[in-house]
């Protein structure tokens, strides 16, 4: 009978262990392996979920600013006319000198409109207005006037030198560029 419960209890101690042994051998390992893999495909991923929810961040702002910033891009196509470029530009860009004093300028398209990267459906344009007699009041004011009332357009550089017939004035030249719809 000793003999029976000893042989039982040896034998119940080797199906423990290996029981133990399976458990550990079979289902832990491989379960821990998947947990390691998983830290590490989530450690991977997880700059690009940060990525995705900034952009998804940047989206919503857009999509807010949206109705807003098509009213705006609205008023600007609005302020450019109808036609080509060299038959209204001159005479707008013309009429602020005269309001500001310089009663003659030359205005020249400098180069074929190319399209721009910054503003989608607009081709910028650039030009050469030169006055050939002005004072430094009259040109500043002239600048100031047209960067005021032309919002598509930026004087880029200003080259003033002394009029050789008249020291009292200058002659100036001024490089522009404007945008127009396409």
């Amino acid at each position: 009978m000793i003999t029976f419960s000893i042989k039982s209890i040896i034998l119940a101690v080797i199906v423990l262990a290996a029981l133990l042994q399976i458990y550990f051998g079979f289902l832990l390992a491989p379960l821990s392996r998947r947990e390691d893999q998983a830290e590490t495909t989530l450690a991977e991923v997880a700059p690009k979920i940060a990525s995705m929810q900034a952009l998804q961040r940047t989206q919503a702002e857009l999509e807010r600013k949206a109705p807003e910033l098509t009213a705006q891009l609205e008023q600007l196509r609005a302020t450019v006319p109808a036609g080509e470029p060299l038959a209204w530009f001159p005479p707008r860009i013309m009429r602020s000198l005269r309001k500001q004093g310089v009663p003659r300028a030359k205005i020249q398209l400098s180069n074929i409109a190319k399209e721009t990267s910054e503003f989608h459906g607009f081709r910028r344009l650039d030009w050469t207005i030169d006055i050939p007699q002005t004072g430094f009041i009259a040109l500043g004011a002239a600048v100031a006037e047209i960067e005021n009332t032309e919002p598509l357009l930026g004087i880029r550089s200003v080259r003033i030198e002394a009029s050789p017939t008249d020291p009292e004035f200058q002659a100036a030249t001024l490089f522009a560029e404007t945008l127009i719809t396409e």
